[in-house]
């Protein structure tokens, strides 16, 4: 069983108590960032932070394990050691943007529009924190930071989608549609033009598309 893969949800006694005696005899074993989520669940935050540490200093390269320790730093109030951490993670997913893009792509070719949907948005979340920096990482991949923001949004509705389109705000456009998709998932309209939109003009930013329209 790949415990790294396992939400604290679904972990038994019997798993948790491996778990913990691997934390004493490989502290450095990723399959541990279940055992650190657990303890982010139980609010046991030093520990959470204790555990996922040991997997991100001997292994510097996951990102996962990255994610979990920035996650266990915010419930810390330790936001800044968050940031600085999470800024180094974003160098190396700065590599794998295009390959998210490009999957899309395949998959729209063959069809599968559900996977091609899947892969946008994390080629979406990635271009939006690369341009954000550390601190947009942070919110993009930990909803708690986020909570901190006081956001007033306005109903999602193909309208709307339509006129941030207009004004050449592509980002903005594909978010309304995203929330559309989620309270109607079978809309296959929208999921077409999000599609539609990702492969035509994503490449465009928000100045280009209002130069191209004058």
């Amino acid at each position: 069983m790949n415990f790294s893969d396992t939400g604290f949800k679904t972990l038994k006694n019997s798993e948790l108590e491996f778990l913990e005696r691997l934390a004493l005899t490989d502290p450095s074993s990723p399959d541990l960032l279940s055992l650190a989520r657990v303890y982010l669940a139980q609010k046991r935050f030093e520990s959470g932070a204790k555990v996922a540490r040991g997997v991100v200093d001997a292994h510097p390269d996951n990102l996962e394990a990255a994610l979990v320790l920035a996650q266990a730093y915010v419930r810390l109030d330790q936001v800044e050691r968050a940031k600085g951490l999470l800024k180094k993670a974003s160098s190396r997913l700065t590599d794998l943007i295009p390959i998210f893009k490009e999957l899309s792509r395949l998959f729209e070719i063959t069809g599968e529009s559900n996977q091609s949907l899947r892969f946008l948005k994390v080629y979406k979340a990635l271009a939006l924190s690369e341009e954000a920096g550390a601190e947009g990482l942070l919110f993009e991949l930990d909803p708690l930071a986020e909570e901190a923001a006081d956001r007033t949004e306005p109903v999602p509705t193909e309208t709307l989608a339509g006129l941030y389109l207009e004004q050449g705000l592509v980002d903005k456009a594909l978010e309304i549609y995203e929330k559309i998709l989620e309270e109607d998932p079978e809309n296959e309209m929208v999921r077409s033009k999000m599609v539609d939109i990702y492969l035509g003009v994503d490449d465009q930013s928000p100045e280009t598309n209002a130069s191209s329209r004058e």
